[in-house]
């Protein structure tokens, strides 16, 4: 993954008066700066009115609040999103955003933005929510923040300090401190360990999980001399001071409160090499509410130079804290950068629990401007490995390929070309060794939770957006390697060779409707290897349509792993093109769906691009009806859904459960709009009745709750939706 910086400063020059500069941007960009004046105390006075410590009327559940105080606050947020967002890029140092932010898209890169702050009070305000204005009346709430094309974290410009170097090693070590002393409020900690035991042991990188429970300030400085540890992970209680805040460890002897201070935390961890420090308690970040002459962990641990600090700026409910400390794991653990982890994470939170919960603007990144915030290295098979990936292939296989070999006569002076050929073909087959277990949509009914923020009766579908594809970290590597020798190439020609029927029978068109085929079925693991080897094959050698196919039917069974390492070798000149984009949506959704690295809302980003570039093609507006529903946007799929009827309809050959597939979107979206107050509820209510019973008519067996549950586009949510409350 390339990623381009854009680093800013804001430093007071007294009163209100601000200077905000670039300090670091990519070549072609131009350098800046302005001075400002900012009314940084209604700022704060604004946050504070809003938050409304210590935040219980922001977090309460609508069950205790009414809706306008709810959607008010939210107004009163995102419109103070867009303040900040104006005043930071304001005069030239708009041109120069908007300058790299063209760049990184044409580049196909990542933009990191690093907010440095000087001073006490700007620290304060809650950068988290940057926004750019609404284009249209009609555009949706998309923080910045909670993306993956532009990554957020600050620096603190008082913390010069350079880092020393430093070489990455695995397994990932971490050690986890848990202190509940008796004399402060209970939290769910057992459960929170639990659940960071599940996320690093389903984790692909390796990694160790010190626990240490209720440590006293002694136990805690012996274990971090002795460990070795790359992250620090604090569970439990804590709060600003004028020592660089504390947090609230264990006295041995009466159990209470023995309390460490942030400046002395802060000595401990740099000075045993620790990488990260996560606060997982209230108050360890710079918050509103605190006083100009309180310090809060953050701060402290950054001034003394830990890497990279993320604190939480307010109180967070003991649910959203475990769910956080999962997401963040799950995406660190994949080799992302910590911002662009976090940034995974706030979106996770915020298709959890919607719009209005503003969970998801509480975490806050430091990140020193040396660091580039990967903790896991990237791992390369080393030549042991690679032989016992072949090893573990089917022996049928291992043959073919072994006589293919042979057949090419490859002569033996050719040496290094040889065993860099042989580490290519390990590197291949080493993703086949094991096939990918088939997940359906049954299985994730935690992954598939609506948001409650109510849909924009006008809402349409919105304007085209840049879009990251999922990271492929061995696409351009089999690549390059495909070039440096005709030997290997054939070798994947004569295993493409072996399926060549398969071509025979497949159907032209790859964006066909959603069908039910989200396992394996009659296809043995030995042939989705197969067809794998095939698919990077007929890519890699311009033999597009026929590779686009296979990895159509890589998805239709679910062979996640398989289809990205396809899709990695997408040439360069059709990376855009709509069918492509299509079928990395399919990706993103199905992975996301099987809890992988994905998200709905990469998916509906593909497919909103994909509609963009072609929208005459009716599977592309269907599976967008559905992204748009799993958002909780149901005008914008029902848009989209009768966009795809109007296709269909002009089409006297349509299949009809291609039909139904519409209708039965349409009814869903129909049925969840009656379900909120409005005068034509009654009427709504009767339409999605009659859309449901044509479809039961015209495809009896194809929507049972047995059938959705192997169509890959349909969640859990979406079933229940369509089986109880008719």
């Amino acid at each position: 993954m390339q990623i381009q910086n854009f680093q800013l400063s804001v430093t007071p020059l007294g009163g209100d008066r601000y200077l905000v500069r670039t300090e670091q941007v990519e070549p072609g960009v131009p350098l800046a700066e302005a001075q400002v004046t900012w009314p940084v105390a209604d700022w704060l006075a604004h946050t504070q009115q809003a938050m409304d410590d210590p935040l219980v009327s922001l977090f309460q559940t609508q069950s205790t609040r009414g809706t306008g105080t709810l959607d008010n606050l939210t107004l009163d947020l995102r419109q103070l999103g867009q303040e900040l967002y104006t005043a930071l890029f304001a005069e030239r140092l708009r041109d120069s955003w908007v300058s790299a932010q063209s760049i990184a898209h044409n580049q196909r890169a990542v933009l990191r933005l690093r907010l440095g702050l000087r001073g006490d009070r700007l620290t304060r305000l809650p950068w988290e929510v940057l926004h750019a204005p609404p284009a249209s009346q009609n555009e949706q709430f998309h923080p910045l923040t909670t993306g993956t094309e532009i990554l957020f974290s600050r620096y603190q410009m008082a913390a010069t300090r350079s880092l020393p170097a430093v070489t990455l090693t695995s397994p990932l070590k971490i050690l986890m401190v848990v202190t509940q002393p008796d004399d402060l409020g209970s939290l769910d900690l057992p459960q929170e360990i639990r659940h960071l035991k599940t996320e690093l042991e389903r984790g692909p990188t390796p990694a160790q999980l010190r626990l240490l429970e209720q440590p006293s300030r002694q136990e805690l400085a012996q274990v971090l001399e002795q460990g070795q540890y790359h992250v620090f992970h604090y569970a439990g209680h804590s709060d600003l001071g004028d020592a660089g805040g504390t947090i609230h460890l264990v006295n041995p002897v009466t159990g209470g409160t023995e309390s460490l201070a942030g400046n002395d935390l802060a000595g401990l961890l740099v000075n045993n090499g620790v990488q990260l420090a996560v606060f997982n308690s209230c108050r360890s970040s710079d918050t509103t509410f605190g006083s100009v002459d309180e310090q809060s962990l953050s701060q402290a641990l950054v001034q003394r130079g830990v890497p990279a600090v993320l604190a939480m700026a307010e109180q967070v409910p003991d649910e959203v804290s475990l769910a956080f400390t999962r997401l963040l794991y799950r995406n660190v653990l994949q080799g992302h950068p910590l911002d662009l982890a976090l940034s995974r994470a706030r979106q996770g939170l915020l298709s959890s629990y919607g719009s209005s919960q503003l969970y998801w603007a509480l975490p806050v990144l430091y990140l020193h401007p040396q660091s580039q915030g990967v903790l896991v290295p990237e791992t390369v098979p080393t030549a042991v490995e690679s032989e016992a990936a072949i090893a573990a292939l089917p022996q049928w296989l291992q043959d073919e390929l072994a006589q293919d070999a042979q057949d090419q006569q490859i002569p033996p002076e050719n040496g290094a070309a040889d065993a860099e050929a042989a580490a290519f073909v390990g590197d291949v087959l080493a993703d086949f060794a094991t096939p990918p277990q088939a997940t359906s949509s049954n299985t994730t009914a935690t992954a598939t939770s609506k948001p409650t923020v109510p849909p924009d009766p006008e809402q349409t579908t919105p304007p085209p957006v840049t879009l990251q594809r999922p990271s492929h970290p061995s696409g351009a590597k089999w690549r390059s390697r495909l070039l440096i020798g005709g030997s290997i190439a054939a070798i994947l020609v004569a295993v493409s060779a072996l399926s060549w029927q398969f071509w025979q029978s497949r159907p032209s068109g790859i964006a066909s409707a959603p069908q039910n085929s989200l396992s394996n079925g009659e296809a043995t693991a030995e042939e989705t290897e197969l067809l794998a080897v095939q698919a990077i094959a007929a890519l890699s050698n311009s033999e597009y349509s026929q590779g686009l196919a296979a990895v159509a039917v890589l998805l239709d069974r679910n062979a996640i792993p398989y289809a990205e390492s396809a899709l990695g070798n997408i040439p360069p000149e059709h990376q855009d093109d709509p069918e492509v984009l299509y079928l990395y949506g399919r990706l993103a959704w199905q992975g996301w769906l099987a809890e992988g690295d994905y998200s709905s809302d990469d998916a509906r980003r593909y497919w909103e691009e994909a509609v963009r570039r072609n929208d005459s093609v009716v599977a592309y507006h269907i599976a967008l009806g559905f992204a748009y529903y799993e958002e909780g946007r149901l005008n914008a799929a029902n848009q989209a859904w009768r966009d795809a009827l109007k296709l269909i309809e002009a089409d006297d050959d349509a299949d009809l459960q291609i039909q139904s597939m519409i209708y039965a979107g349409l009814a869903l979206s129909l049925k969840q709009l009656a379900d909120e107050p409005s005068p034509n509820r009654n009427t709504l209510l009767i339409e999605a009745q009659q859309l449901r019973d044509r479809v039961f008519a015209q495809t009896p067996t194809e929507f049972t709750i047995d059938a959705l549950a192997q169509n890959w586009l349909w969640t859990e949510a979406a079933i229940e939706d369509w089986t109880l409350g008719w």
